[in-house]
């Protein structure tokens, strides 16, 4: 028997696919969401609203962890002497 209640799952999955690029982890991520709004529309769009707003956080967590940068990316065009 499958649970109705995949919040965690969803939060989790999403967690470690910004941790780990892994696309195991975004299917999983997609199958629990989608799962989760088939069994409770209401529940369903609550996570969809914890989503959009945890997303900044989620960005500046995986900036911060990898350390991206604008800098670290070279011109595609050396520049001329």
């Amino acid at each position: 028997m499958l649970p109705m209640f995949m919040v965690p799952v969803i939060f989790y999955s999403g967690l470690k696919f910004i941790e780990t690029f892994k696309v195991s982890y975004f299917y999983i991520f997609s199958f629990a969401l989608t799962y989760q709004f088939y069994n409770g529309i209401y529940i369903g769009f609550f996570v969809l609203i914890a989503l959009i707003l945890v997303l900044p956080i989620i960005i500046g967590y995986g900036v911060k962890h990898y350390k991206f940068s604008l800098k670290s990316i070279r011109p595609a065009i050396p520049p001329s002497a």
